[in-house]
């Protein structure tokens, strides 16, 4: 198989010929179709990123999708040809201590190294090995879309968690922090599917935000966290909290703001106080969420046509991360086609 490796001492990606990995229980071997490549990934690769990865040598990528090739034991739902969304996410528990990492990335305890150790390469190859209970079909939802667009749904269920911690129902109000992103556009077209009566995009581009505008009438683009808002969403990372802060007074008694993208310094949260409203930390999803997902878009209430994706050939991923790093549109992404 080709892959795309991160060797020792190397800031940069070395393409390679590999073995097929061999089958272990419990385990599922996929041929990679499409693998969502983020600004992260550049920084993950470069090692500015700050985060224990795998041992080197070892393949990086993840939000990846593909069709099986072959399973260890039954799964039942699943086997060969099925095509299916890889989740990197991955976690045990021993005791009481809960290990947590994303394979072929970085841990994300302590103890998640243990786990990159036996599950280190990535999506960013022809195959990728990995554990059975990591897969969901996406048969559904390609009557509907395409596999590159399917490599997003890493981050659809990341704002999916958003609505799913809270009370939100639909006629509520929602702001999305960060909307140009990635992780943003994410929240806009999920607050739509659910039913929000009103969707404020916020960001610090009017320029960037006007294409979100054209989604659907219940959307609205601003500069500052809006007023009258049930469920405020940060899908914005960086240094500055003040986005954060800005959202909480506008927020209505009973409302929400949850936290997806963790920003460089706490926000200061002193505007809760005698106020009847909740924060939430949200880091991923349960495996659940992929399949339904699948289901809201196979059904077409969660559209995702406005997605356009640039594909590169593995050969090319070099100028897939460099396109990724200097920014995409808010409804494009980068992907690669091993």
């Amino acid at each position: 198989m080709r892959a795309a490796r991160l060797l020792a001492e190397s800031s940069c990606l070395k393409l390679v010929d590999l073995a097929v990995p061999a089958l272990r229980p419990g385990s599922v071997l996929v041929r990679i179709e499409a693998v969502l490549i983020t600004p992260y990934h550049v920084s993950l690769i470069d090692g500015s990123f700050g985060v224990d990865t795998p041992p080197r040598p070892f393949t990086p990528g993840s939000e990846a999708v593909g069709t099986i090739e072959a399973v260890a034991g039954d799964r039942g739902d699943i086997g060969p040809g099925t095509r299916v969304f890889c989740d990197s996410f991955i976690e045990r528990w021993v005791g009481t201590e809960r290990d947590s990492a994303f394979i072929g990335c970085f841990a994300l305890t302590p103890g998640g190294q243990r786990l990159l150790a036996n599950w280190p390469d990535g999506a960013l190859a022809t195959h990728m090995l990995l554990p059975a209970e990591n897969v969901s079909s996406i048969e559904p939802a390609l009557s509907r879309t395409s596999m590159d667009t399917l490599t997003r749904l890493g981050w659809f269920g990341t704002a999916y968690s958003a609505f799913e911690r809270t009370n939100f129902r639909a006629g509520h109000t929602v702001s999305v922090l960060g909307a140009n992103g990635l992780l943003g556009v994410c929240a806009v077209l999920l607050a739509l599917a659910m039913g929000a009566s009103r969707v404020v995009a916020v960001g610090r581009s009017e320029a960037k935000l006007a294409r979100l505008r054209t989604l659907d009438s219940r959307v609205e683009t601003a500069v500052e966290p809006p007023t009258g808002i049930d469920l405020a969403i940060s899908a914005s990372s960086g240094n500055d909290p003040s986005f954060i802060e800005r959202s909480l007074p506008g927020l209505r008694d009973g409302g929400a703001l949850v936290i997806l993208a963790t920003p460089g310094k706490p926000p200061s949260v002193s505007s809760l106080i005698g106020r009847n409203l909740s924060v939430h930390g949200s880091l991923w999803f349960p495996r659940k969420t992929v399949s339904m997902l699948v289901d809201m878009i196979a059904s077409g209430v969660l559209n995702v046509d406005c997605i356009s994706s640039r594909a590169y050939a593995l050969d090319d991923v070099g100028a897939a991360l460099a396109h990724a790093q200097a920014g995409v549109a808010p409804l494009e992404q980068v992907v690669v086609r091993p």
